[in-house]
């Protein structure tokens, strides 16, 4: 989650000294880590992931 809230950061604070493209790709990024994490945090897959140990 850290990572995304740096990514966050890098994307919204208007004196980033990074081209609008850097900020585009660094917003896709921010919502493929958002959308890992919250995938990763479901109980299915928890308890998928107990069953497989």
């Amino acid at each position: 989650m850290a990572g995304s809230v740096g990514i966050a950061v890098l994307t919204l604070l208007p004196d980033t000294p990074y081209p609008m493209w850097v900020r585009v790709e660094q917003a896709i990024q921010g919502v493929v880590l958002i959308a890992l994490a919250w995938t990763l945090t479901r109980p299915a897959v928890r308890t998928h992931l107990r069953a497989v140990r």
